[in-house]
């Protein structure tokens, strides 16, 4: 509501100015990135979102020319203090309509995005009461951080995928 956007208004304009002065500091040792529509970029300027929760996992996918396929969703465990992981997951304990959803919001996303060729991956927050899935950021580029999970798990080299869809190879996959 109006009320809360005032009061985080007021909260950013108390709290931010330190962080907005080192970022403007950052910005004045090169040329102003510029945005075509706002002019300068600064670092006065606060995105708000919407804040997000549940069961925070990523979805690995492959674009093979413009056809989406699933590479595999990890689950990320947090410890008690919910800022650390505690561990990854593979294969995903969500419900099938979960990742179902996910899939095809990655697909929707990524074909938008017109990107036609390449892994990638996507973070989302699963909502545990069977809400839509929110992401949190997409990457073009394979999970690193995963790709010894894969291995040991499916059987599958990402590393070998990124070179297969390099050379315009077909690319087994086994979701």
């Amino acid at each position: 509501n109006l009320e809360e956007v005032r009061a985080a208004q007021e909260k950013a304009q108390r709290e931010l100015p330190p962080y907005a002065r080192a970022v403007n500091e950052m910005l004045a040792l090169g040329p102003a990135p510029l945005n075509g529509h706002y002019g300068a970029v600064s670092g006065n300027w606060l995105i708000a979102e919407e804040l997000m929760s549940g069961h925070q996992c990523t979805l690995d996918g492959l674009m093979e020319n413009g056809r989406f396929h699933l590479l595999g969703i990890v689950d990320s465990i947090r410890l008690p203090n919910r800022v650390s992981f505690a561990r990854f997951e593979l294969p995903s304990r969500l419900p099938r309509r979960a990742q179902r959803q996910m899939s095809a919001i990655a697909e929707r996303v990524m074909l938008q995005l017109g990107y036609r060729h390449g892994l990638f991956n996507m973070e989302f927050f699963a909502d545990p009461k069977g809400g839509e899935p929110k992401i949190i950021e997409v990457n073009p580029r394979l999970s690193p951080q995963f790709t010894d999970l894969y291995a040991n798990v499916s059987g599958q080299s990402l590393y070998q995928h990124v070179v297969r869809a390099a050379a315009g190879l077909p690319i087994p996959v086994c979701a």
